[in-house]
């Protein structure tokens, strides 16, 4: 691996945290206000469809690069794809595109249980559409506000997990820790000294991969 891929991966592994799931939202806010059409965030795309459900979340960074979770890359049939030396299709930004290469984070020792949990993924072309989000190369974290996305499990904060519905949803929340890994707190809207976000929101069961979007960027 050269040096330059050894540094964005260097850089990446500040940036996100990616046991990323769906959306439990808060139970006093309509369910629609979460959801977002597929037209939105459009740089945030999913890598399997298994019928209504979207089997794990990508992020376009560059051109001719997206970033998603390493275990992702086996858990769908993007790692045999790949190792059998065909193309992966995926849709981003409303076009076909296809991935000709993976490239695991070089730490990983284990791909069924990696530590370092990144993959990064090549696009067989390079696109401007949809514009890319950069990876964040700071390191204060701690106290801000981020966008959650994904398409997995759905439910409430007062009651948990209830379906996967295929929906592409975000949520909000505030980053509690910021270490090697960024920790958040889902905070009940119902505590009267609470800090909950008008769309506060956590993760759940199904969909890996995704980001934790500051929208700085834009």
């Amino acid at each position: 691996m050269t040096s330059k891929y050894k540094f964005l991966f260097a850089l990446l592994v500040i940036v996100f945290a990616f046991n990323s799931y769906g959306i439990i939202v808060r139970h006093d806010v309509a369910p629609g206000e979460y959801e977002i059409r597929g037209s939105d965030l459009p740089a945030v795309f999913f890598l399997e469809r298994r019928g209504i459900r979207r089997v794990c979340a990508a992020t376009v960074i560059h051109e001719r690069w997206a970033i998603t979770a390493a275990h992702c890359v086996n858990e769908t049939t993007l790692g045999n794809t790949i190792k059998n030396g065909r193309r992966f299709a995926v849709e981003v930004g409303n076009q076909a595109r296809e991935i000709d290469a993976v490239l695991m984070h070089p730490e990983i020792t284990d791909t069924a249980n990696p530590e370092v949990d990144l993959a990064l993924l090549r696009f067989r072309q390079t696109s401007s559409i949809p514009r890319p989000i950069p990876p964040y190369d700071q390191f204060n974290e701690n106290g801000e506000v981020v966008t959650l996305v994904g398409w997995g499990y759905f439910g409430l904060g007062t009651t948990g997990r209830q379906f996967d519905d295929g929906t592409k949803r975000r949520a909000q929340n505030r980053i509690s820790e910021a270490n090697f890994r960024l920790r958040f707190i889902f905070d009940d809207p119902r505590e009267a000294n609470g800090d909950s976000l008008p769309l506060e929101g956590m993760l759940a069961l199904g969909d890996r991969g995704g980001p934790r979007i500051d929208f700085r960027w834009q």
